[in-house]
């Protein structure tokens, strides 16, 4: 389960290493390579195991930028991929086999696969796997047909196969994960339980006369039944109480042997030497085999024994030749590695199934059959139309079936001949390898949250979200305020008292180029942006983009302005023009108004995040969202009124609810399986007010109408609990059991919609994987998000060190001192030292805008030439 273990941990480590970098500078330890990086934090794709980020407590935004750029590369360019990022990844199974997954129809999680594969025949199966042929008898002549049905809608097909992610309760117990998922019967005499239906039809029905209790026309002919060739070798039949009986027998290794030779075959690599010792001339005539040195009891015509190894040896015929005659001599003809099967119905003139099979001299009762046939001539002759089978699953373990990827049904039921053969199986190669974003909610110490997402653009934003310090439940952090609704704003407002802004000096807000009216977008452009500074002097409001980095100038115009405003201006961010409004405030930087979701209105609207894939967030309590309160303060003229600003954000109650929002139209079968594509798919969690200031998300909050009733603990690291939507976003929380810290969740979200791989194989297949573009295999990322106040011994990490002597105190204890930082203006440095027995990277420039450049080279490792102890940017 190692594969499981692997992917969990990666979604629940992933983008922990935004962080905040601040000036830092070297010194004159021992020093590694820098041209080594990203080892030792990332080797082949995987990460050491203890990594750090440390911050200290005065890191500047631009340091913050910098952070981004290198946890970015860790998280997206640390990885084997393929070269085409723009592509996906997949699985192909070569040989005889039909793909249930079509390319108008995905099998979704937790679908049937007979919702999108009803019947498989000849046609889907072109390898001959299911392929027809022609009976002809002494009473007439027939094509015969096979059908592989998944779906009946005159009897139901309850318990076929379908992906589910969910705890492993069979063979693995325990594991967390994706399975092909079969249900055990528990009633295998209700048809319904059946997992599939094989159906073998005779278009102008299979004639024979009727004859001593037996259909002769019948014996010796072969039969296709699922990739291997059948000889009808014994018939029983009673008209009188409509009762038929077949006896098949098939095998690896079909030959004709006279009395006396020997030859020699070879099954699975295992040799196996069968003389004919004798054929008696008995009524009825036997046969005695010696194969490998053992001897075989005395076999008739249709009988089977088994060796002391497991393998079945059966007799399809013996024909005596009298002395004299053509060919003289008595031969055999014999199967080795034979399977038998034995078919009857005691009421063959009805549609009923009954539990009459018999294979390799075993009665499967787990098994049903139904053959339909009718008398004619009197009863001296009977047409067989139709045989149908049904097997229930009863696992090898004696629980359901959950069949791992890589893997086929066959090897987990307790009786896996009952699939009919060795041919066929249902083989499950895991979920689609799609290309996925990342949004975490990211503990920052106890009592804080910060938000990661990647935007539709690919930009990763990486913001305060909601915090606690203090006993103050709010949104943004302790300093600032995190806002997602527009203020209100009136052109043709009395006074200020109409106008309410909502974004104060140094707020985080939400833009979102919505275009629906119900602001559910799931093609809009999301950005975070940063209210930074005030210029009354010039009218010039600057703002910052949280992802770039890039600063953006607005100049409002003070011409005619509405009553209780002091003018306006365009805030252009991705080519969307947002509207800004400047509130008229008495005092201090002004708050504003501003069109979050650029629909020409400011009327408190909430505005929703879009992340890469189109998944849509509603962040919670947005009434809640308002960086300060507005109160009115009367002034000398009435419609000139002024407000005065309070920029100390909302209180929360205690909860804040966040709900992630796939549309109907970006699913398959436009919805989500498990509310039978009636409704969007809603995945949702609290974030909650804890004991003692902390902050946190209880397990038991996270749930999906998308298949998700709770989160799982996986039996291989109870710090992980984890679920999938029927959409295949992957909804990962971590508790450390060892830690009071906050919980992690992260969401991978796919960029388009996740099925599942199953395929139906007939005989030798091989399967070829392809890995995804660039989200295909990133490394398993465990990365500590630390204070420097938190590090208690910096040997214990591999440590990337973000902040100077002046900023961080883990830099003064590795490098130097505050006052002796040399390097000036416009210059930065890399280096990596040895940090006992791990290593300690330090990114630095003077100021904000150097340590960013710096931070940039390095995260562009791959195409930068750095080589050496220290880098010079």
């Amino acid at each position: 389960m190692q594969r499981l273990k692997r992917a969990v941990k990666r979604i629940a480590a992933i983008g922990t290493g935004v962080a905040m970098l601040g000036a830092t500078m070297t010194g004159a330890l021992a020093q590694p390579d820098v041209a080594d990086y990203p080892a030792p934090f990332i080797v082949d794709g995987r990460d050491s195991g203890n990594i750090a980020i440390v911050v200290g407590a005065d890191a500047k935004s631009a340091d913050t930028i910098g952070a981004l750029d290198i946890a970015k590369q860790l998280q997206f360019d640390s990885k084997v991929c393929v070269a085409d990022p723009g592509s996906s990844g997949g699985v192909s199974v070569s040989g005889d086999s039909v793909e249930i997954s079509t390319p108008s129809d995905l099998l979704e999680l937790r679908e049937s696969i007979g919702d999108v594969r009803n019947t498989l025949t000849d046609v889907e199966v072109a390898g001959g796997g299911l392929a027809g042929g022609r009976i002809t008898t002494d009473e007439g002549s027939t094509e015969f047909n096979q059908y592989l049905r998944f779906f009946d809608s005159t009897n139901a097909l309850d318990f076929v196969p379908r992906v589910n992610y969910t705890e492993n309760e069979g063979i693995a117990d325990g594991f967390v994960g994706d399975y092909l998922y079969i249900k055990d019967s528990d009633d295998p005499t209700n048809i319904s339980t059946a997992f599939f239906e094989y159906e073998l039809e005779f278009e102008s029905g299979l004639e024979s006369a009727v004859s001593s209790g037996t259909l002769p026309d019948l014996e010796d002919e072969e039969v296709l039944i699922l990739g291997t060739t059948y000889t009808i070798v014994d018939t029983v039949v009673d008209t009188s109480a409509n009762e038929v009986e077949l006896t098949f027998l098939g095998g690896a290794v079909y030959d004709v042997l006279g009395e006396g030779e020997t030859k020699t075959y070879t099954i699975d690599e295992q040799d196996f030497e069968v003389t004919v010792m004798i054929i008696e001339d008995v009524t009825p005539a036997t046969v005695t085999f010696e194969i490998n040195g053992e001897i075989t009891k005395q076999l008739k015509d249709s009988q089977t024994t088994t060796l002391d190894d497991g393998t079945l040896v059966g007799v399809s015929d013996i024909v005596l030749n009298e002395a004299g005659e053509a060919g003289s001599g008595d031969i055999v003809e014999m199967y080795l590695g034979a399977t038998k099967l034995v078919l009857k119905d005691t009421e063959y003139i009805d549609t009923t199934f009954v539990q009459n099979v018999e294979i390799d001299n075993e009665d499967i009762t787990n098994a049903m059959v139904q053959i339909i046939a009718a008398e004619l001539s009197s009863a001296t002759k009977l047409e067989i139309s139709t045989i149908r089978y049904r097997l229930s699953a009863d696992a090898l373990n004696g629980d359901d079936v959950w069949v791992e990827p890589g893997h086929g049904v066959r090897e987990y039921l307790d009786e896996p001949q009952g699939l009919l053969g060795t041919e066929w199986d249902i083989r499950y190669e895991g979920l689609d390898d799609v290309q996925t974003s990342i949004m975490k909610f990211d503990p920052s110490g106890d009592d804080e949250y910060k938000l990661i997402f990647e935007n539709m653009q690919g930009l990763v934003y990486n913001v305060p979200f909601m915090t606690n310090e203090g006993g103050t439940f709010k949104y943004g952090n302790d300093d600032r305020d995190f806002v997602f609704e527009e203020g209100t704003y009136a052109s043709t407002g009395f006074n200020v008292s109409t106008q309410i802004p909502t974004i104060g000096h140094l707020d985080y807000f939400v833009l979102s180029d919505v275009d629906e009216t119900n602001n559910y977008d799931n093609e809009a452009i999301s950005h975070v942006m940063r209210y930074g500074n005030y210029d009354a002097n010039n009218k010039e409001l600057k703002f910052e983009d949280m992802a770039t980095g890039d600063v953006k100038l607005v100049t409002y115009s003070t011409t005619s302005p509405a009553n209780g405003t002091l003018g306006s201006g365009d805030l252009n961010v991705g080519g969307t023009t947002y509207k800004v409004y400047v509130a008229n405030a008495s005092a201090g930087i002004p708050p504003l108004m501003v069109d979050l979701d650029a629909d020409a209105t400011v009327s408190a609207e909430e505005v929703r995040l879009t992340i890469n894939g189109g998944g849509i967030v509603d962040l919670g309590d947005h009434a809640k969202s308002t960086g300060g309160t507005w109160n009115v303060s009367p002034g000398v003229e009435v419609n000139n009124w002024t407000g005065v600003w309070s920029n100390t954000g909302e209180t929360m109650n205690g909860t804040a609810i966040v709900n992630l929002t796939t549309l109907q139209e970006d699913f398959d079968e436009d919805g989500p399986e498990t509310v039978g594509a009636t409704d969007n798919e809603h995945t949702w969690f609290t974030v909650r007010n804890m004991p003692g200031n902390e902050i946190g998300i209880n397990k038991s909050d996270v749930k999906s109408n998308g298949g998700i009733n709770s989160i799982l603990e996986d039996q291989d690291n109870n710090d992980y609990y984890s679920g999938m939507t029927d959409y295949g976003a992957l909804v990962t929380l971590y508790d450390a059991s060892a830690s009071d810290n906050p919980e992690t969740l992260t969401i991978e979200y796919p960029l388009s919609q996740r099925g599942a791989k199953v395929f139906v194989t007939f005989g030798e297949t091989t399967t070829t994987k392809t890995a995804a573009g660039e989200s295909c295999t990133v490394a398993d990322l465990a990365i500590a998000n630390l204070l420097d106040s938190d590090v208690q011994n910096p040997a214990d990490y591999n440590l990337i060190i973000a902040g100077g002597p002046c900023a961080n105190t883990i830099a003064a204890d590795l490098f130097m001192t505050c006052d002796a930082w040399t390097y000036g203006p416009g210059e930065a440095v890399i280096t990596m030292v040895e940090n006992g027995d791990n290593v300690a990277l330090l990114v630095a420039g003077t100021d904000g805008t150097d340590t960013r450049r710096a931070a940039k080279m390095l995260s562009d490792y791959a195409d930068e030439e750095l080589s050496g102890s220290e880098v010079m940017v």
